[in-house]
């Protein structure tokens, strides 16, 4: 069975030569309500968690290097308008 908190340290130990620890953040959507605001927080987590099961970090660097690199794409523009 996989085990992913014994992988994970594991492998950020060896990537990073030290090991990361979870931060919580807080952003602000526009919604139309707070029980929507607090729906697409539970899809936040339950994707974090997600990963996380697979064996996969979603990590800072990585959302910021997904930001920077997607967020302006012509794809994500229609697809949040």
């Amino acid at each position: 069975m996989f085990r992913p908190a014994v992988l994970s340290m594991a492998y950020l130990q060896y990537q990073n030569s030290q090991v990361m620890k979870p931060y919580k953040i807080e952003i602000y959507v526009y919604a139309e309500s707070e029980d929507k605001a607090l729906e697409v927080q539970s899809a936040a987590k339950n994707f974090v968690r997600q990963q996380y099961q697979k064996g996969t970090l979603v990590t800072a660097d990585k959302i910021l290097n997904a930001l920077t690199r997607f967020g302006n794409s012509i794809i994500v523009n229609q697809f949040l308008k």
